[in-house]
């Protein structure tokens, strides 16, 4: 076919809908078709260069969302795109173009909340995923997420419920740094040199309440006479000698553990705001006291003691 018959089939055809019935029959029709190599070639040369109008995106958007919904791939075709994918490059201008065209583009699921059932099979699904274990970033990577990151600021409200999520977060509980991590950390931070502005910034950022270890401008505070050796021994022994957020046994220590005043008020002795602590965990409590004495509570509450 020539291309002026293309164009005169295209003209003619222009504006025309399908019925559903014809776009259901369409639709049975190209089932299970495949194009071949050489196909498939002429129709990617076809739309290059091809710009759809706003409103043709959005339909073809649509139209794919209520085609993927419910959907599942099978391993053969995961298999398959994940090689397809695999080692793809995108250059410079293709990145810039991509750029371009998400501006001001609002994903679907923003501030949509995932439901208590979502949030447990997204768990389940991703249990014993291990797709980014011994993942390294290149000095590329590392330079630009650092860029991209430069200059964010947490709302109070996202900074409260990141302190909160990671309470309790037994994660990194007990873990030892290699030498050769030691060492990486220490040839990070080397030679590296704030400016006086940075420095003034530091200063006046922890200073007064700002700073975690504030306690309402108490400098020293006594404890209360009950606070002796046989009540730090009757506690520790009603906590089975363990660390309450770690749960090592003192034995491992070396020696007894701490007692901790949960309301962080030294003479409240009441064995109900005591509870025993590593000297570990026991100094990650001088940093948002508040948000502790609530989370140790709540612990004490769960555990019957209160």
């Amino acid at each position: 076919m020539s291309e002026e018959s293309k164009r005169m089939i295209g003209a003619a055809n222009k504006g025309n809908r399908h019925t559903e019935e014809v776009k259901r029959n369409m639709s049975i029709a190209h089932k299970g078709l495949k194009h071949t190599e050489e196909e498939k070639r002429n129709i990617s040369n076809a739309l290059k260069g091809r710009k759809f109008s706003e409103e043709h995106r959005r339909n073809l958007g649509l139209a794919n969302a209520i085609a993927q919904k419910g959907r599942k791939f099978s391993e053969e075709h995961r298999r398959r795109l994940s090689t397809a994918l695999s080692g793809r490059k995108f250059s410079e201008e293709t990145k810039r173009k991509m750029s371009i065209a998400k501006r001001g583009y609002i994903p679907w699921n923003v501030g949509i909340k995932c439901s208590e059932e979502t949030k447990k099979k997204l768990s389940i699904a991703n249990k014993g995923h291990t797709r980014n274990l011994g993942h390294k970033h290149s000095e590329e990577s590392k330079r630009k997420m650092s860029i991209n990151s430069m200059g964010q600021k947490h709302s109070e409200e996202t900074k409260r419920k990141m302190s909160l999520a990671r309470m309790g977060n037994k994660s990194n509980t007990g873990r030892k740094l290699s030498e050769e991590h030691k060492r990486n950390i220490g040839f990070g931070g080397k030679g590296r040199k704030c400016s006086k502005e940075t420095k003034s910034k530091i200063s006046f950022g922890k200073r007064g309440v700002k700073n975690p270890s504030w306690n309402g401008g108490v400098s020293v505070d006594t404890y209360g006479l009950g606070f002796n050796d046989k009540l730090k021994e009757k506690i520790r022994k009603r906590d089975k000698f363990r660390c309450q957020q770690c749960f090592r046994h003192q034995e491992e220590l070396g020696k007894g553990l701490d007692v901790h005043h949960i309301d962080f008020n030294k003479k409240n002795n009441n064995p109900k705001n005591l509870i025993s602590l590593c000297p570990s965990c026991h100094g990650q409590t001088q940093f948002n006291r508040e948000g502790w004495t609530d989370y140790f509570q709540n612990k004490m509450v769960m555990g019957g003691i209160i």
